[in-house]
């Protein structure tokens, strides 16, 4: 590659990470993605705050349930979270972050081999769910089986009782 051709990647690259950008989201795709910076690392949980702070976030925020729900008319409603009998096994986030309800053997193993954490939800460790990396979230075959796996486990939990909801209901996950 020329001494040019770097020099204008260089240049690239640091107009993507300006902070002051009027897009954020461009700065923490940059983060994660071109200089492969952990999801737990301060500038991208910074360029994070700031997606939330700027464009249409806010807007759509504020028109948020204080539940964590937004109504709409007719009552369609599409989850951030699929369960069955009344136990969750996968979520996804506002942040787009994943978390898969495990059996503890598996759960273990996917928490060592993916170097990852227990998800979190509102501030609460969710104790048996993993937090999915962006690699898992990549590859949609090794996704599914744990997703099968998450799904077989919670087949194995005594039913809960069932609550009718109305509207649109997303956690408060961060």
């Amino acid at each position: 590659m020329l001494e040019r051709d770097i020099h204008l990647i260089d240049a690239a690259v640091s107009w993507l990470l300006e902070p002051g950008s009027l897009n954020p989201g461009v700065r923490y795709h940059a983060l994660r993605h071109l200089l492969g910076l952990a999801v737990d690392d301060d500038e991208v949980l910074k360029a994070q705050e700031m997606i939330m702070q700027s464009g249409p976030v806010p807007i759509v925020l504020a028109a948020q349930h204080p539940e964590g729900y937004w109504a709409r008319p007719g009552g369609s409603h599409a989850p951030s979270y699929t369960s069955h009998n009344g136990h969750m096994f996968s979520c996804l986030s506002k942040t787009v972050s994943m978390g898969l309800r495990l059996p503890k053997e598996e759960r273990e193993a996917f928490l060592e081999k993916y170097n990852t954490t227990l998800y979190k939800s509102c501030g609460a460790i969710m104790k048996e769910h993993v937090t999915g990396p962006d690699e898992i979230l990549q590859n949609t075959e090794e996704l599914k089986g744990y997703l099968d796996l998450g799904y077989e486990y919670i087949k194995t939990l005594k039913p809960k009782p069932t609550k009718k909801r109305s509207g649109l209901f997303l956690s408060c996950q961060t």
